[in-house]
C-alpha cells in the first residue's frame, strides 16, 4: 500500500511538472480577464474610392452603419451592422463584395475579446491570405501566428516586408490584440481609429474620434 501512495505521489508530481506552464498560462488569463474587459471591434478599411460613392453604394445595398474620414486622405473606416455579431463568414462576404464591386482594396479586421485579432485582404474582390493571431484560441492552445504570403499585401501598402512580418508574428509581444491592428494601421498610413472603431461602441466613440480629427456619416 505504502508503494502504491509513493508510486501515485510521484506520478502525480511529474504531472504537475507538465502542467506547470499552460496552467499558470491558463491562471494568467483568467485573471486578465477578470481586470480587462476586452474589445470586440469590427470594421473595414476600404482604399481607392470617394467617399459620395462608398456612401451610394452602401445605400444601395441597404446596408446600416457609420463611414469615417479624415483630412489625411488615408482611405474611408466602414463600420457596418450586422458585422459587429462577428460573423466571420458574413464579414469576409461583405468585403469581397465591396472590394469586387468598387474595384478597390478592403482590409476587413476582427478582434474578439482583445484576444484574437483576423485579418483579410480583397483587392478587386479577390482574397489574398488571411491573418489570424491565435487561431487555437478556442482550443485552449497557446498563442501563435498563421498567414499566409504577404507579398502583395506588403507591395499595394508599400511597405517592408520584414516590417509586417514582425508585426504579424507579434515580435513586439502585445498583450492584446488591439494593440497589433494599431501598430499594424500605422505602417500602411490607415488612420489610428481603425484600432478601436467599430458599430457596436457608436455613439459612444464620437468624442474620441472626434480627437483624431475625424468626420463621421452615419447611414441607416
Amino acid at each position: 500500500m505504502a508503494e502504491s501512495i509513493i508510486a501515485d505521489q510521484a506520478q502525480w508530481n511529474g504531472e504537475v511538472k507538465y502542467m506547470r506552464k499552460p496552467f499558470l498560462f491558463v491562471i494568467l488569463l483568467f485573471v486578465a480577464n477578470s481586470v480587462f474587459a476586452g474589445s470586440f471591434i469590427v470594421n473595414y478599411y476600404i482604399k481607392d474610392v470617394g467617399m459620395e460613392a462608398l456612401k451610394s453604394y452602401i445605400s444601395s445595398k441597404k446596408l446600416a452603419g457609420f463611414l469615417i474620414e479624415n483630412d489625411k486622405n488615408s482611405g474611408i473606416v466602414f463600420c457596418e451592422g450586422k458585422s459587429s455579431g462577428q460573423d466571420d463568414k458574413y464579414g469576409g462576404s461583405l468585403g469581397s463584395s465591396i472590394s469586387k464591386d468598387l474595384k478597390c482594396r478592403v482590409v476587413y479586421s476582427l478582434i474578439h475579446d482583445s484576444d484574437i485579432l483576423l485579418v483579410q485582404y480583397y483587392r478587386n474582390g479577390k482574397r489574398l491570405p488571411d491573418y489570424n493571431s491565435w487561431p487555437g484560441y478556442f482550443e485552449g492552445k497557446e498563442p501563435k501566428p498563421e498567414y499566409g504570403n504577404i507579398d502583395k499585401f506588403c507591395s499595394d501598402f508599400a511597405v517592408d516586408g520584414s516590417v509586417i512580418k514582425n508585426i504579424l508574428d507579434n515580435k513586439q509581444q502585445h498583450f492584446f490584440a488591439d494593440d497589433i491592428l494599431a501598430e499594424l494601421a500605422k505602417v500602411i498610413s490607415a488612420p489610428t481609429y481603425l484600432a478601436y472603431a467599430s458599430y457596436n461602441y457608436m455613439p459612444d466613440l464620437l468624442i474620441e474620434l472626434k480627437k483624431d480629427n475625424a468626420r463621421v456619416s452615419e447611414l441607416q
